[in-house]
This record gives structure tokens, C-alpha cells and sequence, in this order.
């Protein structure tokens, strides 16, 4: 009922409120995700321990704060670059009103990430882990 609400009275400019609910999402999320992609595919290359990933000792650890304080300064770096309704960068109309925000939130977390990770990132056991095309394979052959 509340969402049939909120419809009925953004129905007039919904293509810009959902426009600025999508910007919002590539601020949060797309720092996000760089570091997640950098993490699988250029620090550890696919190999996870993943019963370590329920464990507080484990090789992860519980709490990567390095991880998270990059995620913020990444975040503090879109900032001059976003075009929202409640805030306009100061960068954006020397771009010609383009939010490249998202863009640059990618290319900053994916640098800042991989540069901590060669200092704070333990490698994982090879006894750990099997690369995962080897399930890819399996499965494969399974369906076969």
C-alpha cells in the first residue's frame, strides 16, 4: 500500500526520481563491487578458502578495516563528481551536467584496494582451495 502511494505521487516525474534512486545505488555499489572484482580476480585469482569465511580466526580474519576505510575515501572521492537532486558536485558542470561519479568510484576503489592489498592480504593455503573451473568441469560432464 505504501508503495502504491509513493507511486501515485512521484507518477509525475518518475523517470527522474528513479534516475537519482539509480545514481544512488552506483555510489553505494559500484566502490563496492571494484573491490570484490579486484579481490576475486587479481588478488586472489579465483582461490578462496571458504570455510575460513564463518570462522573470526580464520585466514580472513573478521574485520578487514583497510578494506572498509578505502571504501569511504572512495566514497569522499565520488562526492565532486555527483549529479543528484539533493546535490549537485562542483565538477559536474565543468563535464557538461554528466554524474561520472560512479566511473571514477570504480577506477579509485579498484587502485586503492589492490594497492592495500599487497600490504595487508594473507595468501591462501593451496590445500585450501580448488580452482573453480574444476566444479565448472564437473558440472559440465554431469549434464552431459
Amino acid at each position: 500500500m505504501v508503495g502504491t502511494i509513493l507511486a501515485c505521487l512521484s507518477s509525475a516525474h518518475f523517470y527522474s526520481s528513479f534516475e537519482n534512486f539509480i545514481g544512488v545505488l552506483l555510489f553505494f555499489f559500484v566502490p563496492w563491487s571494484a573491490i570484490n572484482l579486484v579481490d576475486y580476480y587479481l588478488v586472489k585469482h579465483g582461490r578462496y578458502d571458504v570455510q575460513s569465511f564463518f570462522k573470526p580466526d580464520g585466514i580472513y580474519g573478521g574485520f578487514q578495516w583497510w578494506a572498509c576505510i578505502r571504501y569511504v575515501i572512495t566514497l569522499a572521492v565520488q562526492v565532486p563528481f555527483l549529479d543528484q537532486l539533493f546535490y549537485v558536485g562542483p565538477l559536474v558542470s565543468s563535464l557538461g551536467g554528466a554524474d561520472i561519479s560512479w566511473i571514477v568510484g570504480f577506477g579509485v576503489a579498484s587502485l586503492l584496494y589492490l594497492a592495500g592489498a599487497k600490504r595487508f592480504v594473507r595468501a591462501v593455503p593451496a590445500r585450501a582451495c580448488r580452482r573453480p573451473i574444476r566444479w565448472l568441469r564437473r558440472l559440465g560432464s554431469a549434464e552431459g
